[in-house]
């Protein structure tokens, strides 16, 4: 019964995300997004008590003023990235190809020749955007992205639909490590890239954890991509992904690891925040600031990772 009831959902809700997706471009991203901010930011003022928050704790040195500014921008992002979200749905190769232009794609590929590479991404920008890279690898790469679990089924389901492409294998975060042996066991005629989300709340190791100081916090960061880079000799890039009109972005790739290069361990993690932070800084209002991004803070006596309720903590 329950797996009847997420179908009728996911049918329902793929109506709703084609029904968008047919709509010429100027009313997507027109009155569609400004009515869908306006839900956001002014009738459900969506999490609006933990963006401010975290913006005034990451950036102590911006006013209310510049704060509040930043806040209402990042609802036009929220928007839009619903908008870019459910014409997923109806959005073919050709327009997928549009959408992104990549920068430094070509050395991506040089060095990625007979290699498996990581690629560290983040919530910054519509990181399912990421996913189109599989258009410039597909005759020499197989890209493996590792996500969440969502607690809706119905939204799990759904999102498992919209990301669906040829060459693109979508795991979950814990099964990336077993399907990376998997696949050099196998011996695949191509090589992987493994898109990896490293900006999660990492809820790992948090016996012995490892804190990275990133925008004014102590964070802890999905370390499986250095680990895999380091243990097999892979490539790392991080990559950056800009607006430059709705719905529409620049791609960057920045060589982080080469894979052979000896470096201390956390040292290439640490790399790929500093680039985020910088990233961030530039234009915050394009990251994801309505999830909670600190949701583990230090033991000040124990040195261990706990997770607590930020806005109930700070009432």
């Amino acid at each position: 019964m329950r797996r009847v009831l997420v179908g009728f959902g996911v049918g329902l809700l793929w109506i709703l995300c084609r029904m968008v997706a047919l709509l010429p471009y100027r009313i997507q991203y027109g009155p569609l997004t400004r009515f869908v901010a306006f839900l956001f930011r002014d009738v459900f003022r969506y999490r609006r008590k933990l963006i401010l928050m975290q913006l005034h704790d990451s950036f102590p040195e911006y006013d209310q003023m510049h704060i509040l500014s930043i806040c209402n921008k990042y609802y036009d992002t929220l928007s839009e990235t619903v908008i870019n979200t459910l014409t997923l749905a109806g959005m073919s190769d050709k327009e997928r190809e549009r959408r992104v232009f990549y920068h430094g794609i070509g050395n991506v590929r040089e060095v990625a020749k007979g290699r498996d590479v990581v690629v560290l991404t983040s919530h910054y920008g519509f990181w399912e955007y990421h996913i189109f890279a599989s258009l410039r690898f597909s005759s020499t790469h197989f890209l493996a992205v590792a996500y969440h679990t969502i607690k809706s089924k119905v939204i799990d389901t759904l999102y498992a639909r919209l990301r669906r492409m040829d060459s693109v294998g979508v795991l979950r975060s814990e099964e990336i490590l077993r399907f990376y042996l998997n696949w050099r066991s196998s011996n695949q005629q191509r090589n992987v890239v493994l898109g990896l989300i490293a900006d999660q709340n990492a809820a790992t190791n948090i016996d012995n954890p490892h804190w990275y100081t990133f925008l004014n916090h102590k964070t802890l960061f999905f370390e499986g991509g250095e680990r895999l880079a380091m243990k097999y000799h892979l490539p790392v890039y991080y990559v950056e992904l800009n607006r430059t009109r709705a719905g529409y972005y620049n791609c960057f790739y920045h060589l982080i690891y080469d894979g052979e290069e000896k470096v201390d361990r956390f040292q290439i993690t640490q790399r790929y925040v500093t680039l985020l932070e910088n990233t961030i800084r530039r234009r915050p209002e394009l990251w994801m600031w309505s999830h909670n991004r600190w949701k583990y803070k230090e033991d000040p006596l124990t040195g261990k990772a706990y997770r607590y309720d930020v806005i109930r903590d700070r009432r």
